[in-house]
């Protein structure tokens, strides 16, 4: 299953998709029918996105983030085909969609749902999603409104503090943020300029060294997963230098191919993370840095927030790179 981008041939499955579901519990109220007919006018000249689900080459499923204000994104019209349900498009959806909204630089995301729809909120709920009050007037049929705070990932990696305290089930949704990290990364870099990829900027690395640097660190990542599968009672350390990365020439490597090394090794990663007992919490080793032991599915989240610790730094150059080069 992938997940695509909006294209003028899509608006019909973006209004199939939503009408089907809002007729069979609700009714389609007049914003829905403008949204759902008018998704150029409504979600995207704005700067929101909308995502698709594609299975075996057939849209089954849809998602968009209508942009609020510069900080907040509204999480909106998502559906899936009830052909089609059962195979985690849902799950999908609501992952690329939080991933895509971070690299809009988004640090807020609403919903609007309804209790009836159980299925939906629990997903949400999964994915961090908490209850705060709804106001009236927005949707008819709204009982239910819903925020994610998106973390703040200004603190330099090496200062970051982390609490594993969460259950091992919580790898479901730490696996779909790594599923989504190669979609998040080329959309985020889809419209970038080749000098701005390749700027320095204060003598820093540049977007390209960002995403070298990713794709670098993935056979580091499997290689913990194995430290604590063979018991070994600490975990491989990294180049706190990191000299691999400053030395790789990775402005010299066109982002196509960086896109696609980045996406094989963390094919890789997944797959030995889906044979590994991922849920097995008393297989610990320590991390040299943090001194902090860790399970499989703490080195799962680790990697998580690496992701995006390194996606924003890249939307930051973005930010700062237009003044810079202008």
């Amino acid at each position: 299953m992938n997940i695509v981008t909006y294209k003028p041939a899509f608006q019909r499955y973006f209004e199939q998709l939503n009408k089907a579901w809002l007729t069979k519990y609700f009714k389609v109220e007049p914003i829905d029918e403008w949204v759902l007919t008018n998704p150029q006018e409504a979600i995207l000249k704005d700067g929101g996105v909308i995502l698709f689900a594609e299975h075996n080459n057939q849209i089954i499923g849809t998602v968009a983030l209508k942009v609020v204000d510069p900080t907040t994104v509204e999480f909106t019209k998502m559906a899936v085909s009830e052909d089609f349900q059962g195979l985690g498009a849902g799950k999908l959806l609501c992952g690329a969609a939080i991933a895509r909204a971070k690299t809009m630089g988004a640090q807020r995301i609403i919903l609007y749902s309804h209790s009836l729809l159980q299925s939906a909120l629990s997903i949400y709920r999964k994915f961090g999603f908490v209850d705060i009050p709804v106001e009236k007037g927005v949707y008819e049929r709204a009982d239910v409104k819903m925020e994610l705070l998106i973390a703040d990932y200004t603190d330099k990696w090496f200062e970051r503090k982390f609490d594993f305290n969460f259950d091992a089930t919580a790898f479901e949704v730490i696996h779909i943020r790594l599923k989504t990290a190669s979609f998040a990364l080329a959309q985020t870099v889809a419209h970038v300029s080749e000098k701005l990829l390749t700027e320095k900027i204060n003598g820093k690395w540049s977007i390209k060294e960002h995403i070298g640097h990713l794709a670098l660190l993935e056979s580091l990542w499997r290689k913990r997963i194995e430290d604590v599968e063979q018991k070994k009672p600490m975990l491989t350390p990294t180049d706190l230098n990191n000299e691999a990365t400053s030395q790789a020439g990775f402005n010299e490597v066109s982002m196509d191919v960086l896109l696609q090394k980045f996406d094989q090794e963390r094919a890789a990663t997944l797959s030995l993370l889906r044979r590994a007992d991922i849920h097995n919490i008393h297989l610990t080793s320590m991390h040299p840095r943090t001194h902090q032991p860790m399970r499989m599915v703490d080195i799962a989240y680790f990697v998580a927030e690496h992701d995006d610790h390194h996606i924003h730094a890249i939307t930051q150059i973005m930010k700062r790179g237009i003044n810079h080069l202008s």
